[in-house]
């Protein structure tokens, strides 16, 4: 390892530095230089073009996030219109053949049948009800007939078919004229 003259500052480094440690000036290397020592010369404008697609590559990645956000958002907002679309025009389309007099529909029926079916049941908190129960309505009377999958006294689980008759008598009371479970 040899000194060499920093052509800045005058300082004595060596022949191997980068840059001066006293004022920081690069050092050009000559091509005996370069052999004596195991480094490699990096041409500064290689540095620069490496730099610049690293942040071409990093604003290349949030444009793709920001692409992407978009449109989740989009369509997210597509299918939050959509839902409210959809219940605005359920709700104002319920005629008048889908309640009683009381305002009363197939739901409040069917929730009113499976609570009496329970009732009537051995194990009521093992009930499993069908998804679909046949409702049919005849003035303020509404029939329900489904299936529910219940525990017997011996604590095996059976279907039995169930038919229960309801009659609104008002907004707030009701009336059960008939329950068979077989």
């Amino acid at each position: 390892m040899s000194m060499i003259k920093c052509p800045e500052c005058g300082k004595d480094i060596s022949d191997k530095a980068i840059s001066c440690p006293g004022c920081g000036c690069p050092m050009e290397y000559t091509s005996q230089n370069v052999k004596n020592s195991n480094m490699t010369v990096i041409n500064p404008s290689n540095i620069q073009k490496t730099s610049q697609n690293a942040s071409n590559t990093q604003s290349g990645t949030w444009a793709m996030v920001k692409l992407w956000g978009f449109i989740i958002l989009f369509f997210g907002g597509l299918l939050l219109l959509g839902n409210a679309m959809n219940k605005s025009s359920s709700s104002s389309s319920k005629s008048s053949s889908d309640t009683d007099s009381y305002s009363h529909d197939k739901y409040d029926a069917q929730v009113l049948a499976e609570k009496e079916v329970k009732n009537r049941l051995k194990s009521p908190s093992s009930a499993d009800f069908c998804w679909s129960p046949t409702v049919s309505r005849s003035g303020n009377t509404w029939t329900v007939s489904g299936y529910v999958d219940a525990q017997n006294s011996f604590g095996a689980t059976v279907r039995s078919n169930y038919t229960v008759k309801i009659t609104f008598t008002s907004k707030d009371y009701y009336r059960v004229d008939s329950c068979s479970i077989k």
